[in-house]
């Protein structure tokens, strides 16, 4: 396995894909992890004293941004591959090259390509993509996000790195054995042999913790910005009608990455917390989850995570996608401020629909995403892939 990120403690939805990954390619056989972390730390990994997992840790930390934007002009790789110091890392996997390894897992496309520089041998290779970037990046441009000045360079370089990742795709494809994704959508917009492994969650149970009739909550990383956009408009162009109404209703943001100076700190009823350990009793706690993404690649495991503990979810179609969730049964899809406010004004004031909207999304959790399950279809998976079974 090379990454280029920690998986433990799991408190991403990276890490959490990471982390289960991790345990399950245990089931098969001995796992070797080359963990490149961007943070440029190079702490030990906290693995789970009962993983057998060997580690190695070499940081590739992000390049400033002039050193980025030299790469990206001078260069066919895409922006957010233009930024990592790889050169540390590439001599450590180079380490690996008298390896015969049995299977070569890369989590990412920066991952895979240092492990192509670098000369890792074995027998089968699977790419692992959280995002289909490229789908991503068209999902950015027809929303239209990037405006003014700075927008239109953003657009333009847009459409450039949407050829770049397109060709980076298809080299990929035509030199791996697999590539694994989170959903049957985003396995149609790739090409070559592709299989779904879903973002999963492991059963929370029952918490007994005390659920609040006045917080919403959102959860993610807010240096994302497809995260923090979606928050930008919700707080905006919802959450200030919202409180008016209710002053004793909050909004709860649980992630990392807001600047110090955000605007978003200032508003009357929003809550910023950074440091949460354990983002469980969050969930368990709120009174609806909202996931008001304009735009965003993948599936969010925040919105798994909130139909594990059965906190009923209000969401944006994109937010929502690759979940096979349906509107009206397991969640609430609402795309426009006017949509989104009506439905969190009609869940928060509705205790019996929040009871039966949350009973729905926990029963799609355990068909669709409980951790468990999904391990043993993903070892499953590996299995095939080694011993050739169809």
């Amino acid at each position: 396995m090379i990454s280029d990120e920690m998986a433990w403690p799991l408190v991403s939805g990276m890490r959490r894909r990471l982390g289960h990954t991790l345990s399950a390619l245990t089931q098969v056989g001995d796992v070797h992890w080359v963990a490149c972390p961007r943070s440029g730390v190079a702490a030990a990994p906290c693995v789970p004293s009962d993983l057998p997992i060997s580690t190695t840790v070499v940081p590739a930390p992000d390049n400033n941004a002039n050193r980025r934007m030299l790469n990206w002009l001078s260069g066919r790789r895409p922006w957010t591959l233009c930024g990592g110091d790889w050169g540390a890392a590439g001599a450590a996997l180079a380490d690996l090259h008298d390896n015969d390894f049995d299977l070569e897992w890369t989590a990412g496309f920066d991952s895979w390509l240092a492990a192509r520089k670098a000369g890792v041998r074995s027998k089968k290779s699977i790419l692992d993509l959280a995002d289909i970037e490229s789908a991503k990046l068209r999902s950015r441009l027809r929303a239209g996000v990037d405006k003014g000045p700075k927008g239109w360079l953003r657009r333009v370089m847009g459409f450039e790195d949407l050829r770049r990742w397109r060709a980076l795709e298809q080299q990929a494809a035509q030199n791996i054995d697999a590539i694994s994704v989170c959903s049957a959508e985003e396995s149609l917009a790739m090409p070559g042999p592709t299989f779904v492994t879903t973002n999963s969650y492991a059963d929370p149970g029952p918490t007994g913790e005390p659920r609040s009739a006045t917080r919403l909550l959102f959860v993610g990383s807010l240096n994302y910005p497809p995260n923090l956009g979606g928050l930008e408009f919700f707080v905006r162009e919802v959450f200030g009608a919202l409180h008016q109404s209710d002053g004793s209703l909050t909004f709860r943001i649980v992630g990392r990455g807001l600047d110090p100076d955000h605007w978003l700190r200032h508003e009357p009823g929003v809550q910023v917390a950074e440091d949460v350990d354990d983002i469980g009793p969050e969930v368990a706690k709120a009174t609806v989850a909202v996931v008001p993404l304009l735009w965003g690649g993948g599936t969010r495991l925040k919105i798994i995570e909130a139909f594990a503990f059965s906190t009923p979810v209000v969401s944006t179609t994109a937010g929502a996608e690759g979940l096979l969730a349906v509107h009206g049964e397991s969640i609430v899809i609402a795309d426009t401020a006017t949509e989104l406010l009506a439905a969190c004004r009609r869940l928060l004031s509705d205790p019996a629909e929040r009871l039966r909207l949350g009973s729905a999304g926990r029963m799609h959790y355990l068909q669709h995403f409980e951790a468990r399950e999904v391990e043993r279809a993903l070892v499953a998976r590996v299995e095939a892939l080694l011993y050739d079974k169809p």
